[in-house]
């Protein structure tokens, strides 16, 4: 998309602010256009290009689940879906993972029982008792969000999404 704006200060502005919500890279590039009141006029380029995924999504390495938690500037917070530990990456070394879906792929499922370090629930697709081990020593409710990844459940660990 090319948008243009005449006033360089919000532009660049806008950028920044764009660049710190949704991450990506900046470039910016001027090009003399003129003599006006004898200064000199520039032409400010500013491009914004934003990484194939967003907060929200999910994504792979190899065998392992990530979920997107939060994009700063060049730093993407990550969720492991099997352990469910944070950690926070460049966003450079996204480039080696893969994109299984976004929030979409989250599923409904009910608990049938659960104790200290599983829980029994009911897979939404197949409607059979499926066992899942609890990365913490929680209490779930009665539904519960997940996400099934070859064919394997996830619980999810935000459930105010």
């Amino acid at each position: 998309v090319d948008i243009y704006i005449s006033d360089r200060g919000f532009t660049k502005k806008m950028v920044q602010t764009l660049h710190n919500k949704l991450g990506g890279t900046i470039k910016t590039t001027s090009k003399q256009s003129g003599i006006k009141d004898g200064r000199i006029q520039y032409r400010m380029t500013y491009l914004l290009r934003l990484p194939y995924y967003r907060k929200g999504d999910f994504v792979s390495k190899g065998e392992k689940l990530l979920y997107v938690k939060s994009i700063e500037r060049r730093k993407v917070q990550l969720v492991d879906m099997d352990s469910w530990e944070r950690k926070v990456i460049d966003d450079k070394m996204m480039d080696g993972l893969k994109m299984v879906g976004n929030y979409s792929i989250l599923r409904e499922a009910v608990v049938v029982s659960q104790s200290e370090n599983e829980a029994q629930i009911l897979d939404p697709y197949t409607f059979a008792t499926v066992d899942v081990k609890k990365p913490h020593q929680i209490k779930l409710e009665k539904t519960i969000k997940i996400v099934k990844w070859r064919d394997r459940i996830y619980l999810f660990p935000y459930q105010d999404l």
